[in-house]
């Protein structure tokens, strides 16, 4: 019981302090052109409504593998309407996500991709090469800068990537890629383009999805080390603690 007490206590301070950002009580530059943010807020709410209820069903002390998948499903679909609907709330609206993927400070690895003449043969003598690329780039491996590449490069081959990105954008007045893309340039200094800013948002939207499956196997993981409840607090932790 004391840790749903504090589940739910926490759920209620976030719920409260959403509450106080929609009206613009907290942080009112949040609030843009007078327009109220209660709209988007019900989306990071609906999550974290859903994470906890998730969360209370794992807690059982029995339930079949097909009914846990269920629920860890639904606590992913949770996780993402926080993420997602948290980034909406920022300022630049699902900008604020191409900016995380973009800004060399957070994550090199886009800009690496992007900079490479091509992915095979940046591999080649990666090691070595590493002292020359930005920021975190410097110290990890090729996964995530092979990621980033791929995934950048496969979302920018299809059509429709521009269109949604630029509608997505658009929840916020004023806000364009090319707009984005000069505001971005200036702030860190090197080249961009409206279809880098659309890139970025996708692999942003990547990031959120594949993240939030991360429940299915730590669920598994803490099951098997430490029991069903362990488990169940886990997921919660993952879900509204993220790093």
């Amino acid at each position: 019981m004391k840790y749903w007490v504090f589940a739910w206590t926490g759920a209620l301070l976030g719920a409260l302090e959403l509450a106080l950002l929609a009206s613009g009580r907290l942080m009112p530059e949040l609030v843009r052109g007078g327009t109220p943010l209660t709209g988007w807020v019900l989306l990071p709410l609906a999550g974290l409504a859903v994470v906890i209820w998730a969360c209370r069903m794992l807690w059982a002390t029995s339930y079949s593998e097909k009914r846990a998948r269920g629920v860890l499903a639904a606590a992913a679909l949770g996780l993402c309407f926080l993420s997602g609907g948290l980034s909406v709330c920022h300022p630049l609206g699902f900008g604020y996500l191409a900016a995380l993927v973009l800004n060399p400070a957070s994550n090199s690895y886009y800009q690496t991709a992007r900079d490479a003449a091509g992915l095979w043969k940046l591999l080649e003598g990666y090691d070595a090469k590493m002292l020359g690329f930005r920021s975190h780039a410097q110290t990890q491996g090729a996964g995530p800068v092979v990621f980033y590449g791929l995934l950048s490069r496969a979302v920018a081959a299809l059509p429709t990537t521009a269109p949604i990105a630029e509608t997505a954008l658009a929840l916020r007045p004023g806000l364009t890629g090319d707009a984005l893309a000069a505001a971005f340039a200036r702030w860190w200094r090197y080249e961009l383009r409206a279809e880098d800013v659309s890139s970025a948002l996708f692999c942003g939207w990547a990031v959120v999805v594949l993240g939030a499956l991360a429940v299915f196997p730590l669920h598994r993981l803490a099951e098997e080390i430490a029991g069903r409840r362990s488990a169940a607090v886990a997921v919660g932790a993952y879900c509204l603690f993220p790093p």
